[in-house]
């Protein structure tokens, strides 16, 4: 401990006297000994007055240009002015044997400066006998979660789950699930991370809905990337090749609603267990022209988003006696009730109810459509004054 005390103000010593002569020292250095095939991991230390800037884009290696990645900042002595500001490179696998490492430079405060050339030594891969090994994993799935095949307005959530052992960095991604050709997305993409022993399963998930009938094919999915690993000074340590992984092709089957025993009032509605009712929330005494409003309210378990409202104008007693606002509907969705509140104004004074009104929904459990009828809404229309 003493001896590292003793090396640490010698090294300090040295330092304050070649900063004497000279503003800024630059090293360089390839850290530990390369392995063919892999790549080789540098360190470049720069001190410097802590109010000189360290210009990262000018760094050189032997000239040429090298990306750097800042690592951390270490003062010399707490009531120094100096600092030692770290910096990682990394160079392309190189051949075994004694190599030769070029000056780098770069501008601090204004001006250049260079470290001197240093050597490094690379050398042959030799695994010992029955050493273990890890090999790199990517593979990737395609998910469907949800009900298939399907009808349109039903929704179901498409995509892929990633299964890596470690980070990667992803050069290309054919994910055409993801992409949802012939669906309606809704929402965003979610993710979820799962660990499956060493496995990371990444789960990435789109919610879409079904609008068309047919048979909808996705090739399979393809990703290549990079692995990696942080390094003991905290730079990514790359594996020599990129890693390649193909999905199985997908196909979503969506089915045309049945023709046979179709109700005139279907347009497209899916539930299952459903109740409708109707119910005036203005007086039931109103003078022909008078805006009215009543309320429609559905509740039961399915697809109350794509639920749509009943087409009134085309129903029985509707049509001639009374006309509806041009503004869409107000609609909401509270728990498993989905209502919409209409506005409208009679045209004569002849209705004395607003009239039952029928909508009809298919179950796609039981592959049937249900008819539901409302009740007829009593009400006293008094003639306009000529």
């Amino acid at each position: 401990m003493v001896k590292g005390k003793i090396c640490l103000v010698g090294l300090l010593l040295v330092m304050s006297s070649l900063l004497a002569a000279q503003d800024v020292i630059v090293t360089s250095e390839i850290e530990d000994k390369g392995k063919v095939g892999m790549p080789l991991s540098g360190t470049i230390t720069v001190t410097h007055d802590r109010k000189a800037k360290v210009d990262e884009s000018s760094f050189l290696l032997g000239g040429e240009p090298i990306e750097v990645e800042y690592l951390k900042e270490v003062q010399v002595a707490p009531n120094s002015p100096l600092t030692i500001s770290i910096y990682t490179f990394t160079l392309m696998p190189d051949e075994a044997g004694l190599k030769h490492l070029p000056p780098v430079s770069v501008y601090v405060g204004g001006s250049e400066y260079s470290s001197f050339a240093s050597t490094y030594r690379v050398e042959e891969v030799k695994a010992a006998p029955n050493s273990p090994k890890t090999s790199i994993v990517l593979q990737i799935e395609p998910l469907i979660v949800g009900d298939t095949p399907l009808y349109p307005g039903q929704r179901i959530k498409v995509g892929y789950r990633y299964i890596f052992n470690y980070s990667q960095d992803l050069k290309k991604e054919i994910v055409l699930l993801l992409e949802a050709k012939g669906f309606r997305k809704v929402g965003g993409k979610t993710q979820e991370t799962k660990m499956d022993g060493k496995l990371v399963n990444l789960d990435v998930l789109q919610e879409v809905e079904a609008t068309e009938p047919g048979e909808y094919h996705f090739d399979p999915a393809r990703i290549e990337g990079r692995a990696w690993r942080k390094g003991r000074l905290g730079q990514k340590d790359f594996a020599v090749r990129d890693s390649v992984a193909e999905s199985a092709p997908a196909t979503i089957t969506v089915l045309p609603f049945p023709a046979k025993d179709q109700p005139p009032s279907f347009n497209g509605a899916i539930a299952k267990e459903l109740t409708f009712k109707a119910m005036l929330l203005t007086s039931d005494k109103v003078t022909v022209g008078d805006k009215m409003k009543f309320k429609l309210e559905f509740e039961g378990v399915g697809e109350l988003a794509t639920l749509p409202i009943p087409e009134l104008c085309c129903q029985p007693g509707m049509s001639g006696f009374f006309r509806l606002s041009d503004l869409p509907p107000q609609e909401s969705i509270v728990g498993n009730k989905k209502s919409f509140v209409v506005e409208m104004r009679p045209l004569s004074d002849k209705p004395k109810e607003i009239p039952a009104l029928e909508f009809s929904y298919f179950d796609p459990d039981d592959k049937s459509y249900h008819a539901l009828k409302s009740d007829p809404i009593p009400l006293e229309i008094t003639p306009l004054d000529e």
